[in-house]
């Protein structure tokens, strides 16, 4: 019988402004290289998901961040490990976001019928969160948008 697979529990964060939402793109040639993701981490065993979430933010952006609801919850296996990935809003109470462990930065449009994260890819896990938020902003969902990477 096969060890099972780790457990990782994730963070990401929904940072927007207006109709505007923040995507963080992986670094090329890593897990996923040059997908756009929401940015954020891995929490650690004595973290609360909203104090990860608040160092990652600071250590990825420089920002720093009050974290907000819960917007989503995703459970994915991936083959070497199963991903709890858990998006919250996120209000950058200090700074400007930076390239500081991220690779690039985009503003895409999600909201007032326009969505401009449909041309990017994305890790399989933040597929699902794409959807929530499309519902919320009342647009339509294709399911071949946002297809996610293999990986």
């Amino acid at each position: 019988m096969s060890e099972p697979l780790p457990n990782l529990l994730v963070v990401g964060g929904l940072i927007r402004d207006g109709d505007r939402i923040l995507l963080a793109q992986r670094a090329p040639g890593g897990s996923f290289g040059g997908c756009w993701e929401f940015p954020g981490g891995k929490v650690e065993s004595h973290e609360t998901d909203q104090q990860a979430l608040a160092r990652e933010l600071h250590e990825e952006l420089g920002v720093r961040v009050a974290v907000g609801a819960l917007v989503a919850r995703v459970q994915h296996p991936y083959p070497a490990f199963h991903i709890d990935f858990r998006v919250y809003e996120c209000a950058v109470l200090r700074g400007t976001p930076a390239l500081l462990g991220v690779h690039a930065l985009q503003w895409a449009r999600l909201g007032d019928g326009v969505d401009e994260t449909r041309s990017l890819p994305f890790p399989p896990a933040d597929v699902p969160v794409l959807r929530v938020l499309r519902r919320a902003a009342g647009l339509p969902e294709d399911p071949a948008a946002s297809a996610p990477m293999p990986g």
